[in-house]
Formats: C-alpha cells, structure tokens, sequence
C-alpha cells in the first residue's frame, strides 16, 4: 500500500492547473429562457467522469446566448488527454439539472505554451451527437505544472488544428 500511495502522490505533484474562463454560449437550441451555467471536468485515461468538476454560476436571462464570463481554476491529472465543458440547465421551478450539449476539449490544443492564453471556440453537442450551439472560453495552463506529453510541438515548429466537420 505504501508504494501505490508514494506513486499517486508523485503524479498528483506533476499535475498541471489550468485557469479556465468561461465565457458565453451560442445558438442553444430547445431551451427558451431556462436558466444556465457549465460544468467543466478532466477527463482522465478516456473517462470523462472525474471527482473533480467546476462549475460557473447560473445565467438566468441568456436563453439561446448566456453569458457567464467566469474564472475558474481546475487541476489537470497527468494522465488527462482532453477537458469536458458541459452547458447544463435547471428548471425554474427547480428540479434536477440536466445536460444541454457538451465539447470535448483535448489538452493538446491548450497544453503549450505554459502562460499562455488560449481563446477558443467550440462546438457543441448533445448526446446523440446532434450540433447545438457553441461554447466560447478561454484555457492557461499555470507555470510550474510541466509533465511529459507525446505530441509536444518539436523543433521549433507549431503545430495548428482546427475542428472538422464544422
């Protein structure tokens, strides 16, 4: 037990933080006037279920363009290959929250270099794949948190993708 526990403690040491800004929301569908907020979360060894999650306050008036414009921080597990940023809404007379449409976000896209800010825009989508809208943020990753990654930009070059099937 000692050696699993030295081993987890080493890794959660080489964890890196992101700061993540949720900005706005585009074009949601099927919502009205609900109100809405986001839940972002690590997706760790290609689960995206993951004890930690961040969420923003609630936009209560945004319908199909809330606006959150919140700063959040959230520690990246080594093992992590990509981030879920989730637009949920609740039911005005309360209720449970449910899940809107969501990206999957991959850490290379965001991961170098480290304090650097990052403005994206993402796709979303719901859970039989259908597009609904789009989520805009912004991701750095805090100095201090550096870990190996097998698609680290080599030789100077930069490497730049973008989304398919837009």
């Amino acid at each position: 037990m000692r050696i699993h526990a030295h081993t987890l403690q080493q890794r959660m040491e080489r964890a890196a933080t992101i700061e993540i800004t949720i900005l706005s929301a585009e074009e949601l569908r099927r919502l009205g006037n609900t109100p809405t907020f986001v839940a972002v979360r690590p997706g760790v060894g290609g689960d995206v279920r993951s004890s930690q999650t961040v969420v923003t306050g609630i936009d209560c008036d945004g319908g199909r363009y809330p606006r959150w414009n919140e700063k959040m921080r959230l520690a990246l597990p080594p093992s992590s290959r990509s981030i879920t940023v989730e637009v949920c809404c609740r039911p005005r007379g309360g209720g449970r929250a449910r899940r809107v449409a969501a990206a999957e976000v991959p850490v290379s896209d965001f991961r170098w270099p480290e304090d650097y800010l990052h403005l994206l825009s993402y796709r979303l989508r719901e859970a039989d794949g259908r597009a609904n809208g789009i989520v805009n943020f912004s991701v750095r990753v805090l100095g201090g948190g550096a870990r190996e990654c097998n698609n680290k930009p080599q030789g100077g070059f930069v490497t730049v993708g973008y989304p398919v099937g837009y």
